[in-house]
């Protein structure tokens, strides 16, 4: 899984992290794309996007606004 981070983020997750991954992922899974807004005065906003098959093209499927306690999860912890 390593290679598929980008360069400069290489070995950014530890071991352990992927050791625990291991233990909880299962054979089916599903994936949601999510944009974040972050503004100028601190507040985020998550966007959940539907790809449009069709057009190929994303919908906006909800908007989220992020509450204070879950804000730490998005800061850059490079």
């Amino acid at each position: 899984m390593n290679q598929l981070f980008m360069d400069e983020r290489k070995n950014a997750v530890s071991i352990d992290t992927f050791k625990k991954l291991k233990e909880i992922s299962t054979p089916g899974a599903s994936f949601k794309h999510y944009q974040l807004l972050t503004f100028t005065n601190g507040e985020m906003v998550l966007i959940r996007l539907s790809p449009n098959k069709i057009e190929g093209e994303y919908r906006i499927e909800d908007i989220i606004i992020v509450p204070e306690e879950a804000k730490k999860l998005f800061v850059d912890n490079k």
